[in-house]
């Protein structure tokens, strides 16, 4: 919610850029998922237990993706 809030307020999520980010998106998420699951199963755990910790950590990342401590530009 922070990161889109400051995106729209810099004027980096208009209409226009609402395609290409969705598309991001979905790429990320074709190569997170498989990449989580694997993940999972090299350190023992079940795959979905690989997949919910993707979607959790995708979460929690898109909400404070942008604070100023955790990125080192500006």
């Amino acid at each position: 919610m922070i990161t889109i809030l400051e995106a729209k307020r810099a004027g980096l999520f208009g209409h226009s850029k609402i395609v290409p980010n969705v598309v991001a998106g979905a790429i990320v998420g074709v190569v997170a998922l498989p990449l989580a699951m694997a993940f999972a199963i090299a350190s023992g755990a079940r795959p979905e237990q690989g997949i919910h910790t993707a979607i959790i950590g995708g979460f929690m990342v898109s909400v404070l993706g942008s604070l100023i401590f955790q990125s080192d530009t500006e």
